[in-house]
């Protein structure tokens, strides 16, 4: 990658016959470096397989992300089934998703059943016996006990004790992470009355997030009445605005100026989704709660794979509810008011085989300019095309000048000492310091 900060600037969405997007390309992008992606997808099925894509591609071993390769990919392969889908291809890819996620959860167990963010923190014994993370323990159980009801092998041992830490670690949880491991112990019908009944009487003051999480576990365990409930403090809560339904973030204001860009999780919004779907599945507010997690993916993905899995899933769920609808046709792509298209995707129809993968696009970097880009995505043919498209630029800075921060999410110190050779045996510590550098002994 050339010198410089990598910019990115996406949208999706649904498109019928004609739909819209402007990406921004900063002044400075280095020439050679900047690229426009369209990718489109038949089915939502299929579109669902590109974001899944997405969940694996993160490189870092912690519970959660481990949770979140495999939790979409189990509830994308109940949907497929419950619609009656034939793509075995995207089967088999998420059949060895769950595989391998499960495999790479019980390495991360701690002795004493509990999970941290990377597992085991320390070589020794006693440094890995204890001390368990509650939400990464509610991921954990979460994903060993659904990918065990969806038929998976999974090892009793390992869950039962991640069960048990996870109802130790409610007693002590504050009340976001108690939402959510009483929502994960739901699921192993381990969740105790008097533990939700206590959650009950914070409704009022829980995030959306929270207040979903214990709509679907009060539902799940029996508590219709309460569960009821809870979902109408999220009728209470949506934002509705041009046909969509959303649930803000608590403290989203201050995220947006923290990390210098606009702050929209999909979480709220997906949890919301799964307990209006549980709750009431005759509600306005599903459908168009669906359409906001669509149209609000950067390129393939959400904001993060905790908001991108959990996104999957509760697009998957209503998937499952409303059916899959595949499109067929052609879809022509033009740039900033050129007469011709810049690109055209095909999804089959006529003699044509249908597709069974997201189709992807490439956009000539010729025909991008600094600032806004036109988009505009034309269909011929039958239903409803899902799209997503990214703007990605390396943009230089200033001559003689260092990279400007893209926000403060990350901060780096940097800091020099001189270094010179450790004393032999016998003798004397020599302490040498270049000018305007701390004192560090070897």
């Amino acid at each position: 990658m050339p010198y410089g900060l990598r910019r990115l600037d996406g949208a999706s969405g649904l498109l019928v016959e004609e739909a819209f997007a402007k990406l921004d390309l900063p002044d400075g992008a280095v020439d050679g470096a900047t690229s426009l992606t369209v990718t489109l997808s038949p089915s939502i099925d299929i579109s669902l397989l590109e974001s899944i894509a997405f969940t694996s591609s993160y490189p870092w071993g912690c519970v959660e992300q481990t949770v979140n390769r495999f939790l979409p990919a189990l509830a994308a392969r109940r949907a497929l089934d419950a619609t009656g889908s034939a793509n075995e291809r995207l089967k088999k890819l998420l059949d060895e998703t769950v595989g391998r996620g499960l495999a790479a959860l019980y390495s991360l167990q701690n002795d004493d059943g509990s999970f941290g963010w990377f597992g085991r923190r320390g070589l020794n014994r006693e440094d890995r016996a204890t001390g368990g993370d509650a939400e990464m323990t509610a991921y954990a159980v979460l994903g060993l006990v659904r990918a065990e009801q969806a038929g998976y092998h999974v090892s009793r041992g390992n869950r039962d004790r991640a069960v048990a830490a996870a109802q130790a670690l409610v007693h002590s949880a504050r009340s976001e992470d108690r939402a959510f491991l009483l929502y994960a112990l739901s699921y192993a019908e381990r969740a105790d009355l008097e533990s939700l009944n206590a959650l009950f009487r914070e409704r009022t003051t829980l995030s959306s997030r929270g207040v979903a999480l214990l709509s679907l576990s009060m539902l799940r365990s029996g508590r219709v009445s309460n569960g009821l409930e809870a979902s109408r403090i999220l009728g209470e809560r949506v934002v509705r605005e041009n046909g969509l339904a959303h649930w803000d973030a608590d403290g989203a204001a201050e995220k947006s100026a923290f990390y210098a860009w606009p702050v929209r999780d999909a979480e709220p919004t997906a949890y919301a989704l799964l307990a209006l779907i549980a709750a009431d599945q005759t509600s306005p507010l599903i459908d168009e709660a669906a359409a906001w997690l669509s149209s609000s993916r950067r390129g393939p993905a959400w904001r993060s794979t905790r908001d991108t899995a959990v996104a999957i899933e509760a697009l998957a769920e209503h998937a499952r509810l409303r059916g899959v609808e595949r499109a067929t046709g052609d879809v022509d792509v033009f740039v900033n008011g050129g007469e011709k298209p810049a690109a055209t995707a095909s999804f089959g129809g006529g003699t044509k085989k249908p597709v069974d993968a997201p189709v992807t696009v490439e956009i000539a970097a010729s025909l991008l300019k600094t600032g806004k880009n036109e988009i505009v995505l034309r269909r011929k043919g039958q239903g409803r095309v899902h799209w997503s498209a990214l703007l990605a630029a390396v943009v230089k800075p200033a001559d003689g000048k260092s990279i400007e921060a893209g926000g403060r999410l990350v901060t780096v110190d940097r800091d020099y000492t001189a270094w010179f050779r450790p004393p032999l045996p016998g003798e004397a510590v020599e302490e040498r310091i270049a000018p305007g550098l701390r004192r560090r002994r070897p």
